[in-house]
């Protein structure tokens, strides 16, 4: 059985993140009484994948807080995002990968809420240049698709994350994953 080493580093993160999501929570719930609000509470969760079929000991966990917004009547959803990339393994390999994310980004959807096609651009600071993004800001592009089942939006999506070429290290960051929506 493969036994899996937690550092401090990692337990900061998730109090942090734990914090600031209550943050936004209360601050939202302050301000947008209403549930038709069209606010977000998103719980992001994803593995890092190299290639097709090969899954990296790297995890991706972020809270977002999302607006749906038509901008030239394309329906759409803009949001603020932070969290964690992390190694969640005794696999030193990756050690350099654990930082935290923050960042803007902005979806546009096609379909309807039952089942949809998202597609997102963003922009994110990171605590940690590495050898695949060798910056500490990184875009990031995202497709994904929805529905949405009882109160809760469910997403699965794959993520990419590059500098654009604004160093000479940018193979870039993939991550597979699942999203959770649900309605502030």
């Amino acid at each position: 059985m493969k036994q899996v080493q937690v550092s401090n580093n990692y337990i900061i993160n998730i109090f942090l993140i734990l914090s600031l999501s209550q943050f936004i929570v209360s601050s939202a719930k302050a301000n947008y009484i209403n549930n038709n609000s069209g606010k977000y509470l998103v719980l992001n969760l994803g593995k890092s994948i190299r290639k097709i079929g090969e899954i990296e000991d790297i995890s991706f966990f972020t809270i977002s807080c999302e607006k749906q917004n038509n901008i030239s009547k394309i329906r759409g959803k803009s949001g603020v995002e932070f969290g964690n990339i992390t190694l969640l393994s005794t696999n030193t390999r990756y050690l350099n990968y654990n930082q935290f994310i923050l960042g803007i980004y902005h979806n546009i959807l096609f379909g309807q809420d039952n089942l949809y096609l998202s597609l997102g651009i963003g922009g994110y600071l990171k605590t940690k240049r590495t050898e695949r993004i060798g910056t500490y800001f990184t875009f990031s592009e995202k497709i994904s698709i929805g529905t949405k089942i009882n109160d809760i939006v469910v997403e699965l999506y794959l993520r990419h994350f590059s500098n654009a070429s604004m160093s000479k290290e940018n193979s870039g960051q993939n991550f597979l994953g699942l999203s959770f929506s649900v309605s502030l």
